[in-house]
């Protein structure tokens, strides 16, 4: 992540430009690996902007209080508008922007795919540029929601990263912003601004989400200069953070030793996605079986299932019986989030659901997460009840509303029972 520190001078931009070059240099790569986000010292603040901020956050800038409840929604036409309607409102970052990258900034929230990993930039400063900016950000909206679409949950590490962290969000976004993250497949989140050095656990979330945040460059009694140099494993799934801090004696960099959750200056964890996947992820479970490396197979010796479908062939034959179903379906499961994906590219039973007329009752159940015992949590990192919400939002809005009259639809929370995912059609 990159800053840039306020002004439109261009002996300023240069300077600023020339050390980024440096940095680009250093690390071995070219400019199409650097990924910028604004900040709030990026904006060139005037009363125009307040009036055009105060549209859309029905604040009063003079007083920092509430006009009314009411507030614009951030669509496409607000991102145009504040970033270049007040005017020029990002005019100095957006020349560093070209210069570095050599495209042309938009200030849109956006998803960049490459061949090992995506990158999610937010731009949290969409709202920024007073004295009240804290609490009273948001970038919940529309625009971001349709670029966590294209996000996958495939192989590849997704990022995302963001000049001001959840915490300064508006209170009522924060909670949905970390839960969009953890259903949109992000497994790590790096912010700056607050100038304090840590790790932010994302309490709503049921992987426990960590938000990465380093302080600026500038050093003074607020700010403790500091950078991460992370490094991934594709292979283990394995991240090892490194903490950097300023050291006054030496007058050069080395490993933070003053941070707890940096023992030796490093912090390092296996994806929560990935955790399961892992051969490396050691758990207790593992050891009470006597070493045996291979826990699906004894948790199927374990329950007396002897064959199991392939993960794919699953979803085939699963979405070929709802597609010939008529009259009742039964649809069962923990959470049934990624049965209920509603992505394009995802193998979802959404479009089969709605594309079936001759379907005319369909009960879901979704089982309680009490049947998992203690090495769950430890092994997975959540819990099926923490990602219902996303499963309920896509019944009552992308199924319910297509349904014909003489369609119904009918939904069950049922306790201990132990159903994983289970299909269940009229047999005609």
């Amino acid at each position: 992540m990159i800053f840039f520190i306020k002004g439109t001078d261009e002996s300023r931009i240069k300077a600023c430009g020339d050390y980024i070059h440096k940095i680009i240099s250093s690390a071995g790569c070219d400019k199409s690996s650097v990924y910028m986000t604004p900040g709030n010292h990026d904006l060139v603040r005037s009363n125009e902007r307040n009036h055009l901020l105060s549209y859309y956050t029905n604040i009063n800038y003079e007083t920092g209080k509430k006009k009314t409840e009411v507030e614009h929604e951030l669509d496409a036409n607000a991102f145009k508008n504040l970033n270049n309607g007040s005017p020029d409102s990002f005019l100095g970052y957006a020349k560093l922007y070209k210069k570095i990258t050599g495209k042309v900034f938009k200030g849109n929230h956006e998803c960049i795919e490459k061949d090992s990993y995506r990158i999610l930039n937010i731009n949290t400063s969409i709202l920024a540029g007073s004295a009240y900016d804290e609490g009273n950000l948001s970038v919940y909206c529309g625009p971001l929601l349709e670029e966590c679409k294209k996000i996958k949950n495939d192989d590849k590490i997704n990022i995302a990263f963001m000049h001001h962290g959840v915490e300064f969000l508006k209170k009522t976004e924060r909670r949905k912003f970390e839960q969009l993250m953890e259903s949109h497949y992000i497994d790590i989140v790096f912010s700056g601004h607050s100038h304090d050095i840590g790790i932010r656990t994302y309490d709503h979330t049921g992987n426990r989400m960590r938000q990465f945040t380093c302080g600026g460059p500038l050093k003074d009694g607020y700010n403790k200069p500091s950078f991460y140099y992370c490094i991934y494993d594709s292979d283990t799934h394995e991240l090892k953070c490194y903490l950097y801090t300023y050291n006054d004696e030496i007058q050069d960099w080395n490993l933070a030793n003053t941070e707890r959750a940096f023992k030796d200056g490093k912090c390092s964890f296996i994806l929560p996605r990935f955790q399961k996947k892992s051969k490396y992820f050691d758990t207790t479970r593992d050891r009470e079986l006597d070493g045996r490396k291979n826990l699906q197979d004894d948790y199927l010796k374990q329950f007396g299932i002897v064959a199991a479908l392939p993960l794919k062939e699953f979803i085939r034959k699963r979405n070929v019986m709802i597609q010939n179903a008529k009259g009742n379906i039964i649809l069962a499961g923990q959470s049934l989030e990624n049965a209920f994906d509603i992505r394009e590219d995802n193998e979802s039973i959404v479009n089969s659901i709605k594309h079936n007329k001759n379907i005319k009752n369909i009960d879901i159940f979704l089982t309680d997460p009490i049947m998992f015992d203690s090495a769950t949590e430890v092994e997975v990192g959540d819990t099926p009840i923490s990602r219902i919400g996303t499963t309920m939002h896509t019944i009552l809005y992308d199924i319910y509303k297509e349904l014909e009259k003489d369609q119904s639809i009918n939904i069950y929370f049922i306790p201990l029972v132990q159903l994983d995912h289970m299909v269940f059609v009229d047999d005609e």
